[in-house]
């Protein structure tokens, strides 16, 4: 007769406990409970545990998850609500590029590929009309007729994640018309750096606050380009950056 193993059973995939780690501490942080807290908060969670846990290092059971979550008084199922893709057991499918003075390339130029430019070439090419050499063409299919507005620039960090990954292939829409609020760009500025990347050029969701100057002119209050990720501070341009501060592209959608 085979025994029933007393040990736990345990999700040992590497990727997803990682993933699933940072989500948990997402969690704890937006609740504004440190681990000591949550320790005391929940039925019998060492600290030990819930350094485990947030940092992918270590096998999960079933009951730590559950008190993990009821320590911070959400529902279970809130721990799985993240994005994860495991790279382990499915095939990455990666855009096909080309090489910029490829002459079968550009005949098909607009047609099924697109120009990846680098975010300061992108700037300089789009923003100010400065000779920009793309770094090669890049194959987009299914997503509708293509012109030369449309260009791409690949993501860099997580501070838009879950909807856009570091390494993802972006395309903009240069010179966008309409309201940007709400909408993601690709922006360049000479205000505080981004703190994710150190940088000038950032891949933000825009929203503005205005105020009247005159009768019938407005002026911006402050600019928020805000991150997806929670884990992440906004950047916040007051009125004395505006000058130095501009859209480059709307993004439309990942190769």
């Amino acid at each position: 007769m085979l025994k029933k193993s007393s040990r736990s059973r345990h999700f040992r995939n590497a990727s997803f406990l990682k993933a699933l780690g940072q989500h948990c501490r997402r969690l704890r942080n937006q609740k504004g409970y440190s681990i000591d807290r949550l320790a005391k908060e929940s039925d019998q969670l060492s600290s030990s545990v819930i350094h485990r846990l947030e940092n992918g290092s270590g096998a999960v059971t079933v009951s730590a998850l559950f008190r993990y979550a009821q320590g911070l008084g959400i529902p279970p199922r809130a721990l799985f609500e993240f994005e994860f893709a495991d790279q382990t057991h499915s095939k990455v499918l990666k855009p096909k590029l080309f090489g910029w003075d490829d002459p079968k390339a550009r005949k098909q130029a607009y047609l099924n590929l697109l120009p990846l430019y680098s975010a300061k070439a992108a700037a300089g090419y789009f923003g100010t009309g400065q000779i920009a050499e793309p770094e090669s063409w890049i194959e987009v299919t299914g997503h509708g007729p293509l012109d030369r507005k449309m260009f791409v620039v690949r993501a860099t960090g997580h501070s838009m994640l879950p909807r856009i990954h570091e390494g993802d292939y972006l395309v903009f829409r240069a010179d966008p018309t309409g309201s940007r609020q709400g909408k993601i760009v690709l922006a360049q500025y000479r205000g505080p750096a981004d703190p994710e990347t150190g940088g000038s050029y950032t891949v933000k969701q825009y929203f503005s606050s205005k105020i009247a100057s005159n009768e019938s002119e407005w002026r911006h209050r402050e600019i928020l380009l805000k991150p997806l990720n929670p884990e992440y501070e906004p950047i916040v341009l007051l009125p004395k950056h505006e000058s130095e501060f501009r859209i480059i592209g709307e993004y439309l959608f990942t190769v």
